[in-house]
């Protein structure tokens, strides 16, 4: 009997404590329910920052909520903001803003959407950088090792086509440089203006090439280059050095060859390769030799520079040097008897140049020694007085 009268009165007990407890609940909660329910417009979705040069650029989504009119963006803890109409479609729409005239750091924006009732969303927030003269400062222009006049003959293996102008190599560009840009005057007068990107390579980053190649340059004029930037790879601006002037090295002109286009005599030639087209200044053409004549491991050619000139320098162009074993610069005033002005046995290369004691000849005589009978195909052969 006690038992029971001590259940009863513990039921009594718990069912007056719920009760105080719900009464309790609803003053906390009383509180939010004056006004009425809360209503949340939807928030801005995928929110990005640009970076950017004393201004920032923000980017969202506006996915749903037909109700939404405006968007205030806030930073500077609320002290600053802008107000974003929204003209919402039934699509998802793309709001863009540009906060300009901002100094260089990092800032935290704060996005709302608010409806035409003043309802707001919850924050959508997004911590973005400024760029400005702190960094503008920091950034150096690529450096040029060396820039020249070269004059390449074409190759069938690799394939590539012959090129005459300035070819620039470079030191290693910044991490952050997105191109070089070149200006140079080209032979009709007119300003030509490149741009050198990275390129990507199989599954490596894209870097920049150690070379870049100005065609139909005119000489003897200098080219100006400056390199760009991009602090962040979503900036919305291009940061830019200042243009740097270099000169080029240039060679005797094609016109002080003194073999260019002169009478000539030859060891052989093939009708798809006629010696006159080693002296015509077009590197695209070529001397070839029979193979009858390279029975003996010998070919030759013979510039007739038609009277006394003076000369201290070839150059000689070929498709290939490993089937020479040896060449010979030789000099005679009658075509009978000749001397030696320069002899090379080995380090050639396909844009042979030599230098030698100044000579006074009418002929002057490119003479090869072979290893095999393997052909080699010369494009140009020029002669030069560099005094």
């Amino acid at each position: 009997m006690k038992a029971l009268i001590f259940k009863t009165l513990l039921t009594v007990c718990s069912g007056i404590l719920l009760l105080a407890s719900c009464d309790k609940m609803e003053d906390t909660y009383k509180q939010y329910l004056d006004d009425g329910e809360i209503i949340y417009t939807g928030k801005a979705d995928s929110l990005r920052a640009l970076p950017g040069n004393k201004r920032i650029g923000l980017t969202w989504l506006i996915v749903s909520d037909p109700k939404i009119v405006k968007t205030v963006v806030y930073w500077n803890a609320k002290r600053d903001s802008v107000v974003v109409p929204v003209h919402k479609t039934a699509e998802v729409d793309t709001l863009n803003v540009v906060i300009p005239d901002l100094e260089e750091g990092v800032y935290t924006f704060e996005v709302y959407t608010f409806d035409a009732e003043g309802n707001s969303s919850i924050k959508t927030e997004v911590i973005g950088e400024v760029f400005g003269d702190t960094y503008q400062h920091s950034l150096y222009n690529r450096e040029v090792k060396q820039a020249a006049w070269i004059n390449l003959p074409a190759q069938t293996d690799p394939p590539a086509a012959a090129f005459t102008g300035v070819q620039i190599d470079w030191f290693g560009a910044a991490g952050q440089a997105v191109f070089v840009e070149i200006a140079y005057t080209n032979q009709a007068g007119e300003q030509i203006v490149l741009r050198d990107f990275p390129v990507q390579v199989g599954n490596r980053p894209p870097q920049f090439r150690e070379t870049s190649r100005l065609p139909d340059y005119l000489r003897e004029t200098s080219f100006s280059y400056r390199t760009a930037f991009k602090p962040d790879s979503a900036a919305m601006d291009t940061f830019y050095t200042d243009f740097d002037v270099f000169e080029p090295e240039f060679p005797p002109e094609l016109s002080d060859n003194l073999a260019l286009n002169k009478s000539l005599f030859k060891s052989s030639d093939i009708s798809a390769g006629r010696v006159a087209n080693a002296i015509d200044g077009d590197y695209a053409t070529f001397w070839q030799t029979s193979s009858a004549d390279r029975g003996d491991l010998n070919v030759w050619m013979t510039v007739d520079l038609g009277e006394l000139q003076s000369f201290n320098a070839i150059k000689a162009f070929w498709n290939r040097v490993d089937p020479i074993a040896k060449y010979d610069i030789w000099y005679s005033d009658d075509n009978e008897n000749w001397e030696i002005a320069f002899t090379k046995d080995e380090g050639f290369s396909t844009e042979e140049e030599a230098e030698f004691p100044t000579v006074t000849a009418r002929y002057v005589q490119l003479n090869m020694d072979l290893k095999s009978t393997i052909n080699v195909t010369t494009f140009e052969f020029e002669v030069y007085n560099s005094d």
